[in-house]
């Protein structure tokens, strides 16, 4: 037998006894850490988070509070984290054995809740109230407030329409009314429905939704929707400082559908017809045994045949870019802050965006020990490029979808491409010919407030509130030929509108601890007042489709129209909260508040009740959980109101209308008066 030597040269005997010894030096870098974590106490915690600090690797301590966690050589610290209690970071070093005593967080336990016209400490809340924490949502970009509440909040749904600066439908708790589902946000004190998407989300400092009846039921009449009760930053006690946040992203569609292309689509109509025992033709794939893609949609060769993505067509990655400055100071008798922002959304639509510029100035002082002014005031202006439908979920996108992929975006001369199969304008042409539609927002908003300390314990505050919004919107539509689909005659419609709303609160607060006992009454009156006005107006005929043309005065066409109105409503309230705790164990809540609304016609005036109560059971003798730190049972009942109706929907008024009039001046049958008709 013939035996075989097989011969490696030397390199390859080192290269294989390095990549061995490599190897084995890697799974030896593994090594295992455990441990401990107990409370001040010396109890054990279980269900603490241990994490290896810059990376998602970690475990949970059990029932005993005993850890263990398999890690790399290159980690350095592990980061223990639990509620109720501060985070603390240890660095490893050589130890095998880390044990940990966590120390309770007393901010945490005793966090301060804005539950409206006052404050309370989050342990003793009875109502549904739901905090946003600021600092997580930070991270993420975001366009406006009402968009920070998505996927954070229990029992509240965000639907946003996806368009940039569009706006976002917040549901608590679902659909309450019949009209209007928005809840009622509350900034600084001042309450308001709209522009939520002109706030700064940087300016934030603190966010609550208020759920149920009994914890909005102080709002009356206008809390069918839940509040979302909103705080702004204020300058902070300490060394003057300077902050700048930016970022920058890209935007893109994603998981698009598949949509047919030229010949499957002609293979597919053929199929069809047969299926319907039709005879398959057409004046584009002719009436052949098979469908056939010419070389030219139209007679006059100026429309090739393509094979167009029109969805991948519309749709391109966008930018997005927040740049936000801000100065605090503070002292004992003053706290200051001044920030700018400017937010750039580009549309993932083409031709679609939306930009943002936003200043703020809060500030307060102290005159002496127990009065304190202060205001808090914002200006925001933005622009808005819209589709017609001011949607990416509008008709551009269903309009992609049905338009056959056989027609070219463009034809030979450079114009966009016509579709000779339906009604269907060209959709990059449509977002084309918008580009230039804007809608134009400003938007001031703020309040001023003064705060008496007139006894211990006795507080009065009042609060006055101002918004002023200025809406601007100019739609132009252009002349196209886009074969089954055109425009022949040009047109302009303009909208504007302006606003004016204030709201003035008066409080009084009562807070007074004796023995096991504490109390905190509130009283006070509120009036609101908002005045809007706005016209439109249209015409055809506009010999130049150049934006500097694209004004009502430019147009040659006869055809003109216009409108306008004034609405104006008001509210006035009064209300009440009381209250009590007993041995930090058993709360009770009572809440009144009686509206009168100009919206309404006979019944002007209702009252809105609420009840709650709560019971902390953690605090009992009893009780005796180590894994459970905070455990409260709560139960409430309420009455909320809705007076977001049309001003004058309930009242009988009277309108003009130049085809009720039946009689002429001077016998002359063309000159008529309007004559008025009554609406009930």
């Amino acid at each position: 037998m013939r035996k075989l030597l097989l011969t490696l040269p030397r390199y390859s005997l080192c290269l294989l006894s390095l990549l061995l010894g490599l190897s084995s030096l890697l799974y030896a870098q593994d090594r295992t850490i455990s441990g401990t974590v107990t409370d001040e106490e010396d109890a054990p915690i279980p269900g603490v988070n241990v994490v290896v600090k810059g990376t998602s690797a970690g475990t949970v301590t059990d029932i005993e509070g005993e850890y263990r966690l398999t890690i790399s050589e290159e980690a350095e610290a592990l980061i223990f984290s639990f509620v109720g209690y501060s985070s603390q970071e240890v660095e490893i070093g050589s130890r095998s054995v880390i044990d940990v005593q966590l120390l309770s967080d007393a901010q945490q336990l005793s966090e301060i809740v804005v539950t409206g016209y006052t404050t309370q400490d989050k342990k003793d809340l009875t109502g549904a109230v739901s905090i946003v924490e600021i600092e997580d949502v930070q991270s993420f970009p975001v366009a406006g407030a009402d968009e920070m509440l998505e996927g954070r909040v229990a029992g509240v749904n965000v639907i946003s329409n996806n368009a940039p600066g569009g706006n976002t439908a917040v549901r608590v708790r679902g659909f309450s009314t019949i009209r209007n589902n928005d809840p009622l946000y509350v900034i600084d004190g001042v309450p308001t429905t709209s522009g939520i998407n002109l706030i700064n989300p940087n300016d934030i400092e603190s966010m609550q939704v208020l759920k149920d009846a009994s914890s909005a039921s102080i709002y009356g009449s206008r809390a069918a929707n839940g509040v979302v009760i909103i705080t702004t930053k204020k300058g902070k006690t300490e060394e003057p400082s300077i902050r700048l946040r930016s970022y920058a992203g890209v935007q893109q569609a994603f998981n698009l559908p598949d949509l047919l292309g030229a010949q499957a689509y002609g293979d597919m109509l053929w199929q069809a017809n047969r299926n319907d025992g039709k005879v398959p033709e057409s004046d584009i794939y002719g009436n052949g045994p098979n469908p056939i893609v010419p070389e030219y949609l139209n007679d006059e060769q100026t429309i090739p045949s393509a094979n167009t993505d029109w969805l991948g067509t519309i749709f391109e990655p966008a930018l997005i870019q927040s740049h936000y400055l801000d100065f605090s100071r503070g002292t004992d008798k003053s706290h200051s802050l001044l920030s700018l922002g400017y937010y750039d959304q580009e549309g993932i639509l083409q031709y679609t965006g939306f930009k943002r510029i936003t200043a703020r100035v809060n500030s307060d002082y102290k005159l002496w020990d127990r009065l304190t002014i202060g205001e808090n005031m914002s200006v925001a202006y933005s622009w808005q490029t819209t589709t017609t439908t001011n949607s990416v979920l509008g008709s551009v996108v269903y309009d992609a979808m049905r338009f056959p992929s056989i027609v070219p975006v463009r034809d030979i001369n450079g114009n966009f491409g016509g579709n000779p199969l339906n009604d269907v304008q060209n959709p990059l042409g449509k977002l084309y010919r918008n580009r230039d539609n804007q809608q134009l927002n400003l938007r001031l908003f703020g309040n001023a407030f003064a705060n008496l300390e007139i006894a211990e314990g006795l507080n009065f505050r009042t609060n006055f509130g101002l918004s002023y919004t200025n809406f601007n919107f100019r739609s132009f539509s252009p002349t196209y030929d886009d074969i089954l689909s055109q425009n022949l005659a040009s047109s302009l419609s303009t909208q504007n509108r302006f606003g004016t709303d204030w709201v003035w609160s008066n409080t009084l607060n009562y807070i007074k601890d004796f023995g096991n006992h504490s109390i905190d009454v509130l009283l006070g009156v509120e009036s609101v007042n908002s005045y809007s006005e706005g016209f439109a107006a249209s015409r055809q005929g506009f010999p130049y489709g150049d934006p500097n043309f694209q004004y009502l005065n430019g147009g040659d066409g006869a055809l003109q129209q216009n409108n306008g109105d004034a609405i104006e409503w008001a509210l006035f309230s009064y209300f009440g909260k009381l209250n009590y705790e007993y041995d930090q164990r058993y709360l009770l809540s009572f809440t009144l508040r009686r509206d009168g609304s100009s919206k309404l016609g006979e019944n002007k005036w209702g009252a809105f009740p609420a009840f709650s109560a709560g019971w902390r059971l953690s605090e009992e003798d009893f009780f005796n959980v180590p894994a459970i730190d905070e455990l409260k049972l709560r139960v409430g009942w309420g009455q909320n109101g809705n007076q977001d109706i049309p001003a004058y929907s309930t009242i009988s008024s009277f309108a003009s209308n130049p085809y009720y009039s039946n009689y002429a001046i001077d016998g002359a049958q063309s000159q008529r008066t309007a004559g008025l008709y009554r609406n009930p």
